[in-house]
């Protein structure tokens, strides 16, 4: 997926989608326009629990978009819910009448980066430290 796909399905997710989100991976770098990289999913965690149905609502609306369903990863929230505080290192980017969409802080970022520590994830910690406040 390119910039301009990750940032229309992000947005058509969180106007459709109930609840607290948080982007996460190479998908945030280009929904910030920090990054170019194409990436295959979009790693998007939820705050609180996930319901089967949202679940299934997601899958949808990345299949009408010519998206497998696959294309939306939530297994990036074992992870982010794994650290510890991780709660208190979001910051929202977006809010909606029924949700509101969280990047974490470059402390958090790095972290959950370094823990794979790939050469593309390097690079990634790089670009969003550079590319982004934490306010």
């Amino acid at each position: 997926m390119n910039r301009i796909v990750i940032k229309e399905l992000v947005d058509e997710l969180v106007d459709k989608l109930p609840g607290d989100w948080v982007l996460l991976g190479g998908s945030l770098l280009s929904y910030l326009n920090i990054s170019d990289r194409q990436t295959y999913d979009i790693d998007l965690a939820p705050k609180g629990k996930i319901s089967n149905d949202i679940t299934l609502a997601a899958m949808e609306i990345a299949s009408k978009k010519g998206m497998p369903p696959e294309a939306i990863n939530f297994s990036v929230a074992y992870f982010l819910k794994k650290q510890r505080s991780w709660e208190s290192e979001l910051i929202l980017i977006r809010k909606t009448k029924s949700s509101r969409l969280f990047r974490p802080t470059k402390k958090l970022f790095r972290k959950l980066k370094e823990a794979r520590g790939t050469e593309t994830d390097i690079r990634d910690i790089e670009l969003y430290e550079s590319g982004v406040e934490d306010r």
